[in-house]
């Protein structure tokens, strides 16, 4: 075939692991692996409501992503790219579980 147009077999096309929805599956190897070397650690958290959750005032609503990048909060009038948005949430809630969580099944150590 056409060396512009063919896909090299290794390049995948498909996310390793998808985000939403994860529950208890297993974590990716790499991920993993680069948590451990960096002396870091996994938590899991729920990742439901992460994106429709205004950072600054814990308002839950879909309204406030008018679009797919965009969060604006329909409470505080907060706005953020909504994935940073998103981050955010993720990032507090793993501080909380970490902090806060007497079950260490919740985190992975590395």
């Amino acid at each position: 075939g056409d060396a512009r147009t063919e896909r090299p077999a290794e390049v995948r096309t498909q996310p390793l692991h998808p985000v939403a929805g994860m529950g208890n599956v297993p974590v990716p190897a790499g991920i993993q692996a680069g948590t451990e070397w960096n002396g870091g650690r996994l938590v899991r958290v729920d990742p439901r409501n992460t994106s429709r959750t205004c950072f600054a005032c814990g308002h839950v609503s879909a309204e406030s992503r008018p679009d797919q990048a965009t969060f604006r909060c329909v409470a505080c009038d907060y706005c953020d790219h909504a994935d940073a948005n998103a981050a955010k949430n993720i990032l507090r809630a793993g501080h909380a579980r970490s902090a806060c969580s007497g079950d260490p099944s919740s985190e992975q150590a590395a």
